[in-house]
């Protein structure tokens, strides 16, 4: 998604950012944040806290603002600008906040102030083009997804479909077209979004015998191909779908997919802690299968990292692991793993350690060329999805933790019963027949059962409850 081209410097600093191409407010803001710590210290926590989301964006471009005028520093108004522009690139509050519409006002004042007969015709044409998009989401354009998407995204989506088609020209510009002779052509197809594609296996190793050769079969397939990333859904039918599923998430729903619409394509990195038997494995699950992303459940407490990263072809047992069985599976860049009870992950020098092979997965430089075991040549495994599980952070290094969204697991209480039962008496029917229609809504009677039999807390004990329930159900339906 490329709706503009490349600014020049001679634009004012808030019509370069409207113009870069493929912004990424949130690596900007940490350097826009240590900047301003070191030219006005005294901003320098409200900096951070803005920098991490949680401070107020314009409350400090009016500080930057106001010291620029007092010190005559044009660095200053520099950054106040930036900060502005960022904090209304990562908004979501569409145009309900007085500082969006604030902002957008200002993006078309400054475009209009620009002198046409100075400025590349083509660039301006751009740049209006982006302003009309910022104006029609300040108008509430954008998508019904839009709560869940930063600001730039939904624009940027906009501008896009206003890109003109590329007209061929004559070379003789006296020289009329000619008239294009009738013929039934298929349709031609739109590329694929760049964004949305990966080649995970730029190329395969040489193989210097048959045995070689044959153990490198099954991966030919993929070789330098791009295999396409699953893109981002609907986030709000996914938030409505996992609400339904996981009633007493809705927090960690809202956390989790804010940090989903930042990106095009369906990626998590969590952490899930909790006490045992909130259904944090199977919340990892469904996440993965609301966001479309294929997955494996791998269990830690007999785990090495050989079957997870693959172990070298030159050994009698050597095999690629879980990770290219999906790869290979679905023909997607970006599967996903979840690692139940990472706490539980043993560590030798025989059987590695998972934890420490999944810091190099986890950061994205290192996983876009990651030397792989099995097939000795370096893959692209950054688009990869991971969910670890944990009763506690004991035994969790803090390197692993940092390149993790740690979020922590609530108990349900009392008021979560009806919803959770109804969500686990679907599931338990979908398992059984795959179908959840088979499955009658619970009654008042059985609620009151199981209000009087489950002690908060545990989904484990309350889906015991629901499938005696249900075979309680079975064995009626059986006599009549």
């Amino acid at each position: 998604m490329t709706p503009c081209g490349k600014a020049p410097a001679t634009l004012p600093r808030l019509l370069e950012l409207v113009l870069t191409p493929d912004l990424e407010p949130y690596v900007m803001k940490p350097e826009i944040a240590r900047m301003i710590s070191q030219g006005v210290p005294a901003l320098a926590e409200a900096a951070q806290e803005w920098a991490g989301g949680g401070g107020d964006g314009e409350s400090l471009s009016q500080l930057l603002s106001e010291r620029a005028v007092e010190r005559d520093a044009p660095g200053l108004a520099r950054l106040s600008d930036e900060v502005a522009f960022l904090t209304l690139a990562t908004t979501r509050e569409r145009g309900a906040s007085a500082f969006s519409r604030t902002m957008v006002s200002r993006i078309g004042e400054a475009c209009e102030r620009l002198d046409p007969l100075s400025v590349d015709p083509l660039m301006l044409e751009r740049l209006r083009r982006v302003v009309l998009c910022w104006q029609a989401w300040a108008g509430g354009a954008g998508g019904l997804h839009a709560a869940f998407v930063d600001a730039h995204r939904i624009v940027c989506d906009l501008a896009a479909g206003l890109e003109p088609e590329p007209q061929a020209q004559s070379e003789n510009p006296d020289e009329a077209p000619s008239p294009v002779p009738e013929t039934r052509e298929e349709p031609a197809v739109t590329p694929a979004d760049p964004r949305l594609s990966r080649i995970v296996l730029p190329a395969l190793p040489l193989a210097g015998s048959r045995e070689a050769r044959q153990a490198l079969d099954a991966f030919e397939a993929i070789e330098a191909l791009p295999l396409p990333l699953a893109p981002v859904p609907d986030l709000a039918a996914v938030r409505a779908r996992l609400l339904r599923q996981l009633p007493h998430w809705e927090s960690i729903i809202d956390a989790v997919l804010r940090q989903v619409g930042t990106r095009p394509y369906a990626q998590l990195r969590l952490l899930l802690v909790g006490p045992p038997g909130v259904a944090k494995t199977y919340g990892a699950s469904v996440l993965m299968d609301t966001l479309g992303i294929p997955h494996r459940v791998v269990d830690c407490g007999s785990l090495s990292d050989a079957m997870v990263m693959g172990s070298s072809r030159k050994w009698s047992n050597g095999a690629p692991g879980s990770l290219w069985d999906l790869v290979l599976a679905h023909r997607v860049a970006n599967p996903g793993l979840v690692f139940d009870e990472i706490e539980k992950a043993g560590g030798s020098n025989r059987n590695g350690d998972i934890r420490r092979s999944l810091l190099g997965l986890l950061e994205p430089q290192r996983a876009a060329a990651l030397l792989d075991p099995y097939l000795e040549v370096p893959v692209d495994l950054s688009g990869v999805s991971v969910i670890l599980t944990a009763n506690s952070l004991h035994g969790l290094s803090r390197p692993l933790l940092d390149r993790l969204q740690v979020v922590a697991v609530q108990t349900p209480g009392p008021e979560h019963l009806e919803p959770l039962a109804s969500s686990l008496l679907r599931t338990v029917y979908r398992e059984c027949t795959g179908d959840e229609r088979w499955a009658d809504p619970l009654t008042g009677g059985e609620i009151d059962l199981l209000r009087r039999y489950w002690r908060a807390g545990s989904i484990r004990s309350l889906r015991c409850l629901v499938e005696q329930v249900i075979s309680t159900r079975e064995t009626f339906m059986t006599r009549h």
